[in-house]
């Protein structure tokens, strides 16, 4: 009786590094972040998987020939998803590529960055003095004191509801009440309370 034997037959792959990296408007940042979550999927819908970045590049390497289609579908909380697609064709020549020729596709997020001021109506004069509470719908409220620059309030949320309130208004003015929501494409960048 003859021993069985088992050969192993390998298919090769082809690999990309995936790349999360996020600006502020408000500094010169740049970094990578952690959080997001980008999808890549074959054309004829074989492969179908989530990456979920961190805070270096993530390195894939199961991809056979074919086209995929990368795109980031959640944006890590107090940033704009990015609008970026890549369109990626892998042929069998890829699946022997030297490390130090794999691709990175690289995806940025912007921060959501809203400023809040205090200032005159009129005079448009930035005021300090005033006690402001911010209340987000999904967290705990919290006061700030406004000073003659603008208080920044980062890491919001997309859909959350901040709404903001005047406690305590400088001298000589009154104490008004507003609230924003930021929405899903983080459109809103600047918050006046003014009377």
């Amino acid at each position: 009786m003859e021993a069985e034997t088992t050969d192993t037959i390998y298919i090769p792959t082809a690999g990309l590094y995936l790349e999360k990296t996020y600006q502020n408007p408000m500094t010169v940042a740049k970094g990578n972040l952690a959080g997001a979550t980008i999808h890549i999927e074959s054309a004829d819908g074989y492969y179908s998987k989530d990456y979920v970045t961190t805070s270096i590049r993530l390195f894939v390497n199961d991809l056979l020939p074919g086209t995929y289609t990368i795109t980031e579908t959640v944006a890590p909380v107090g940033y704009i998803k990015s609008s970026q697609t890549y369109t990626v064709e892998i042929d069998a020549n890829d699946c022997y590529t030297p490390m130090g020729s794999i691709p990175t596709y690289s995806f940025v997020n912007t921060a959501i960055v809203v400023r809040i001021i205090k200032e005159d109506m009129t005079t448009r004069e930035a005021l300090a003095g005033a006690t402001i509470q911010i209340i987000p719908s999904n967290s705990s409220p919290y006061s700030i004191t406004s000073t003659t620059e603008p208080y920044l309030l980062l890491n919001v949320s997309t859909g959350v509801t901040y709404t903001v309130k005047e406690l305590v208004a400088p001298p000589g003015y009154l104490v008004p009440s507003d609230s924003f929501q930021i929405t899903s494409s983080g459109t809103i960048q600047v918050l006046k309370i003014s009377l």
